[in-house]
C-alpha cells in the first residue's frame, strides 16, 4: 500500500470513528553513519526507519499514536489508540490541527551518486 492509499483509509476511518479532526505525520529516512578512530572504523551504521504519527480530535480531545508499520492492521491500530489516548489525557488547551496549504516547497536531500557508492568505497573514504 503506498502512503496515499494508506492516509485515505486512515482518515476515512477514523472520521467514522467518530474523530472530527484528523493529521497524520509521515516520515521515512535511511541512514549511513561511519566513525573512524585512528584510522579505524569504530563504529558504522546503515539503516531505514520511519514511521507514521497520528492524532486526531475526538468529542472535543486531542488523541495520539505512532507506527512504524504502514499496513491495514496499522490504520486499525492508530485509530483505537489515538481514542484511548484522547479519553485519558489531560487538557491543556486546545490543539489546532494543521489545515494544509495550498502548496508545498519540494525540498530535494537525496544525493543518487551518495546513494550508488557502494560501501567500500563509502569505508575507505572515510578512513581517508
Amino acid at each position: 500500500m503506498n502512503i496515499g492509499e494508506f492516509q485515505f483509509q486512515l482518515f476515512e476511518t477514523a472520521l467514522n470513528e467518530g474523530f472530527t479532526d484528523v493529521e497524520m505525520y509521515y516520515e521515512k529516512k535511511e541512514v549511513f553513519g561511519c566513525q573512524v578512530y585512528k584510522g579505524e572504523i569504530d563504529h558504522y551504521e546503515i539503516a531505514e526507519d520511519g514511521g507514521i504519527s497520528f492524532r486526531g480530535l475526538i468529542e472535543g480531545k486531542m488523541g495520539y499514536a505512532y507506527s512504524e508499520k504502514i499496513d491495514d492492521d496499522s490504520i486499525r491500530f492508530l485509530v483505537q489508540h489515538a481514542k484511548e489516548n484522547a479519553v485519558i489525557l489531560q487538557e491543556d488547551g486546545l490543539e489546532e490541527i494543521f489545515e494544509g496549504s495550498n502548496s508545498y516547497e519540494k525540498g530535494d536531500f537525496f544525493s543518487n551518486s551518495l546513494n550508488e557508492t557502494p560501501f567500500q568505497k563509502k569505508y575507505n573514504l572515510s578512513k581517508k
